[in-house]
């Protein structure tokens, strides 16, 4: 599947609701991927991209050098921390070297395949789910 291409179209869709017109990616992400509820913009976006670069972390097995910098440190603490991320990781003796689990779930109520809603929750293999994280990146890029 082209993940980069779901997320374009649910993003697209999403924008068509009424008081959503101006949403952009990273709130999307924030909003309808990472499951954040801040009724403000700036606020999820920031949400958004910590999540995002954390996404990035663990799927590159970059985790400590991530954390090397203090702020994304207590960021990377802060996002393994929520809801979006505890049931997808796991890590052996410290949270600081967290992994994906080797099966995912993903439940959205803002996906879209074409005009069609996908309301069953998405189970990715450890593998397909990495492909997802590279169409985040690159979805949220276009935006930047």
């Amino acid at each position: 599947m082209d993940y980069e291409a779901l997320l374009e179209n649910s993003w697209t869709v999403e924008r068509t609701h009424p008081g959503q017109e101006d949403m952009g990616r990273l709130e999307y992400l924030a909003e309808y991927i990472f499951d954040f509820t801040t009724c403000d913009s700036e606020p999820s976006e920031t949400l958004a991209w910590f999540a995002l670069a954390v996404c990035v972390a663990i799927e590159t097995d970059a985790t400590f050098l991530f954390i090397e910098d203090q702020a994304q440190y207590m960021w990377f603490l802060v996002m393994c921390n929520m809801p979006f991320f505890v049931p997808k990781i796991t890590w052996g003796t410290s949270i600081r070297g967290a992994f994906w689990e080797t099966e995912i779930t993903l439940k959205s109520c803002g996906l879209w395949d074409g005009d069609k809603q996908l309301v069953e929750p998405l189970k990715f293999s450890r593998e397909e789910w990495g492909r997802f994280v590279d169409g985040m990146v690159e979805f949220a890029k276009k935006g930047v």
